[in-house]
């Protein structure tokens, strides 16, 4: 007989946590699984790159208290008592071999709601939670937050540094790390793909993500008018979409490099605009374990990052990329480096290429995986 599993996650947008669920349910053996997706959220550019083989629940909670009142119900906590109420509901008579909430805040919370519908209970946890705490909305004081942890079965980490801080934060030592899944071949097939590319100038870098605050796109806009004024000619893509878009780019007109800070919008295959430029550059606060990383090192592009938990595993503590501060100043340098020397910057592509073929292995995170949810 099957296994039961359920996943738990808030939606499908193009976010790095929503295309690792995917990676993991594109791999699953559906000839031993029963898998069943719970969305908050049945939103999202990644629905349709769901197997067919997975049973959908959603639930749309915009409907319960809907435009303004609906901000206004969650600001006054009414949230996740509409979460416990769903969950009472659409689960009163199910039960699962294993359920897996994949991310951390709403989808945890929901998940603590029907610990006893699991033989087994798994979570994820895809950030540095002591450096961005940001499920604090979600959980009401950090004790009640850390008991959820305390009774799982398993929590998983997409990276070493993500697990010893989250134990700094919660004082509990369980679970393991198990990275992402990462496609090497696949990705360098999608990287051939025809796509129209912006003008290019002498040298590109790249930057793939949600254009929110976290991800700090900001300080590339600053790095493109340092380098402006030095004399350089460089582009700069922007692959994405989010809340601080047009404050991005009311920033980019006010320090005159509209001409060179391209906003290219979600795009559902990235790939050939990371293969076609030269550097990836990171500029987040904070990453668990960013895929858009990984699959830049597939392609063998060099990358310029912050120093932050995830890029600093992923990039050897800097000996296979770049590890930069986080001022714009120090940014701009680093790049200018590799502008400056085509032998380093020849150099960072190869120990980059080396590194993914030697650190991300699909059948062996399967493997894992297939232990954590039962075999």
């Amino acid at each position: 007989m099957k296994r039961r599993i359920l996943f738990i996650h808030n939606n499908l947008g193009g976010g790095g946590a929503e295309g690792a669920l995917i990676e993991v349910l594109n791999h699953l053996d559906y000839n031993r699984y029963d898998v069943t997706l719970f969305l908050l959220y049945r939103t999202g550019d990644f629905i349709d790159r769901v197997p067919p083989q997975v049973h959908f629940k959603h639930e749309q909670f915009g409907r319960f208290f809907p435009g303004y009142k609906g901000k206004i119900a969650i600001r006054c906590g009414l949230r996740n008592m509409l979460l416990r109420c769903c969950a009472k509901r659409v689960f009163a008579n199910e039960k699962y071999d294993t359920i897996v909430s994949f991310m951390e805040s709403a989808p945890a919370k929901f998940h603590s709601y029907i610990l006893d519908k699991g033989k087994r209970n798994i979570t994820w946890v895809h950030c540095d939670l002591l450096n961005n705490h940001y499920t604090t909305g979600f959980f009401l004081t950090l004790k009640q937050e850390q008991k959820f942890y305390s009774r799982m079965d398993d929590v998983i980490f997409v990276s070493e540094d993500a697990k010893k801080n989250f134990s700094k934060l919660f004082g509990i030592d369980k679970g393991r790390v198990i990275y992402n899944i990462i496609d090497q071949r696949a990705i360098c097939k999608r990287s051939k793909a025809v796509s129209s590319m912006p003008r290019h100038r002498t040298f590109t870098f790249v930057n793939v993500g949600s254009l929110k605050e976290i991800k700090r796109q900001d300080r590339i806009i600053e790095t493109a008018a340092l380098l402006k004024a030095r004399g350089y000619d460089a582009d700069f893509w922007l692959i994405g979409k989010g809340i601080w878009e047009e404050r991005l780019k009311a920033q980019a007109t006010a320090l005159n490099v509209s001409d060179s800070v391209h906003f290219l919008g979600f795009q559902s295959n990235p790939y050939p605009y990371v293969a076609a430029a030269d550097v990836f550059l990171m500029t987040s606060d904070s990453e668990g374990f960013p895929l858009v990383v990984a699959e830049a090192m597939c392609l063998g592009k060099a990358v310029i990052s912050t120093r932050i938990t995830g890029p600093m595993e992923m990039l050897g503590n800097g000996r296979y990329g770049i590890l930069t501060g986080f001022s714009p100043e120090e940014i701009a340098n680093s790049a200018i480096s590799l502008i400056e020397d085509p032998k380093l910057l020849s150099s960072y592509q190869h120990l980059a290429y080396e590194r993914s073929i030697s650190y991300f292995d699909v059948n062996g995170v399967m493997t894992q995986i297939h232990d954590v949810i039962g075999n």
